[in-house]
Parts: structure tokens; C-alpha cells; sequence
């Protein structure tokens, strides 16, 4: 990962449309709580070994869907409770330190590999 450089953030962030993540840093959002204000897709084409991680991700029955040719971790401390979470992702880690990555509504897999690197994350 030699010129790969690390973003965190932290606080609330609303994501209020889809966005795409293209550039070759790392993007850590894990401390951050991510709100769905309505069914969103987050492309993420990074390259370079880049990842780009969510914390906890609220949203009710909202959809977020993940693509693109990148990695995703969902991480952080606390049990994401937004709707179901659909990837077409290269990669998706599930790494909650406790809770469930993945909410009631479930995962969809539709192309690429998970990857669960703890217990009970679904």
C-alpha cells in the first residue's frame, strides 16, 4: 500500500444521495455515523489496496448498495440497523468489533467476495 494515505472522520454525516469514492486514499469513517435518508448506492472504485470503512449505519428500512471494482468495510462498535445492505462489490469485510454488520433486512450478494473477520456479524 506504498502512497496510500488514511482520511477518518468522525461525527454524523447524512447521506442524502448516492456518491462515489474514486481516488487511491483510504477513507475511514468507522468513528462516523452514517444516516440513510433514503435508498442510496455507494460506488466505490478504489484502487491501490485503498479501503473505505463505515462505522454504524442507521437508516431504518432504508437500501444501501455498494459496487464498483473497490473494498468496503462495515466496522465500528455498535450494531448497524439501517435496511438491507446489497453488494456487487470486488470486496466487503464485515469486522464489528460487537454487533452485526449486517441489519434484520439481510445482505444480497449479487457479485464479488465477503469477507467476515469476526463472530456474529450477520
Amino acid at each position: 500500500m506504498t502512497g496510500v494515505r488514511s482520511r477518518a472522520v468522525k461525527g454524523a454525516i447524512t447521506l442524502g444521495g448516492d456518491v462515489t469514492f474514486g481516488n487511491t486514499n483510504s477513507l475511514n469513517l468507522s468513528s462516523a455515523t452514517l444516516t440513510l435518508s433514503g435508498n442510496r448506492l455507494v460506488a466505490v472504485n478504489n484502487g491501490s489496496g485503498s479501503i473505505v470503512t463505515f462505522g454504524n449505519i442507521v437508516g431504518g428500512t432504508n437500501t444501501l448498495g455498494l459496487s464498483g471494482g473497490g473494498i468496503v468495510t462495515l466496522a465500528g462498535a455498535s450494531s448497524n440497523t439501517g435496511g438491507l445492505v446489497t453488494t456487487s462489490l470486488t470486496t466487503l469485510n464485515l469486522s464489528k468489533t460487537s454487533g452485526n454488520a449486517i441489519g434484520a433486512s439481510g445482505l444480497t450478494i449479487t457479485a464479488g467476495t465477503v469477507n467476515s473477520t469476526a463472530a456474529n456479524q450477520i
